[in-house]
């Protein structure tokens, strides 16, 4: 049964390579891509990164400045902390 099932698709097989080449039942026609040509050397070249500009600037820094209140009683002392707001100027660099 092997031998004869062999010789089935050996016969076709030569049946489909009679013409010279082989061709598949379902051929699919593929489009060739377009060839773009473009030159070495461009006319007009773009700058699509924008460079930062470094300049320096005053910039206040907020921060909170601990202050301690001691009280002196007869036999003991009382602490109180409180935090003053304070505003410091620094030069730093800007980026824009």
């Amino acid at each position: 049964m092997r031998v004869l099932l062999s010789i089935i698709l050996f016969l076709f097989m030569s049946s489909a390579l009679c013409a010279g080449q082989w061709i598949p039942y379902n051929t699919q026609v593929v489009p060739t891509p377009p060839v773009v040509e473009v030159p070495t050397v461009p006319a007009v070249t773009y700058r699509t990164v924008t460079y930062p500009v470094i300049q320096w600037h005053w910039v206040p820094c907020y921060y909170n400045v601990p202050v301690v209140h001691i009280e002196h009683r007869l036999f003991c002392q009382r602490r109180t902390v409180t935090f003053v707001p304070q505003t410091q100027w620094i030069l730093q660099p800007v980026y824009r």
